[in-house]
């Protein structure tokens, strides 16, 4: 396992106005369970596998005006998610599982592959979204997997359509 980082002041203050923002947001009639963490994590490991404007706009909305690079980000991100795992305690439990699932229109770099389980122990998933049903399925049942059985149906019947899966920069 990495030794764990001293992780920068500007880098939790980041987190923490990343944080404030989201829950700003809300529409705070309804009960909302909001996780900055899960929402930090899943737009950074999207961040590894964007590039030009895309990638400058995730980074920006996550680190504002941020000094550190890509790598010192993805850095700090796992010596925190190390330091929340080791410090759960006896009677707490926390996981964490994150996975890309990406259209098989797009081919995926060895890079961002590599990244992706350096940094947050994930594996990528090429899917034919034209297959709604059946990625649906494989998502959902992933994410059950993952949560044992808590979480069953993620993804809604309808929810992945092809025509809605672009990307752009």
């Amino acid at each position: 396992m990495d030794t764990l980082q001293h992780i920068p002041v500007d880098f939790e203050q980041s987190l923490i106005e990343l944080s404030t923002s989201l829950y700003k947001g809300l529409d705070k009639t309804d009960s909302v369970c909001l996780s900055p963490y899960s929402i930090t994590a899943a737009l950074l490991l999207v961040m590894i596998g964007a590039s030009g404007r895309s990638k400058q706009q995730i980074s920006s909305a996550i680190f504002q005006n941020s000094l550190f690079s890509d790598e010192q980000q993805l850095k700090f991100y796992k010596s925190l998610h190390s330091q929340l795992t080791q410090r759960a305690g006896v009677n707490v439990s926390f996981a964490s599982a994150n996975r890309l699932f990406v259209s098989d229109q797009f081919t995926v770099l060895q890079t961002v592959q590599e990244n992706a389980k350096r940094y947050f122990g994930s594996d990528i998933s090429v899917q034919d979204f034209t297959e709604s049903e059946t990625s649906a399925y494989e998502m959902n049942s992933w994410v059950s997997g993952q949560t044992d059985g808590k979480i069953k149906d993620l993804i809604k019947k309808g929810l992945v359509r092809p025509k809605h899966c672009n990307v752009y920069n």
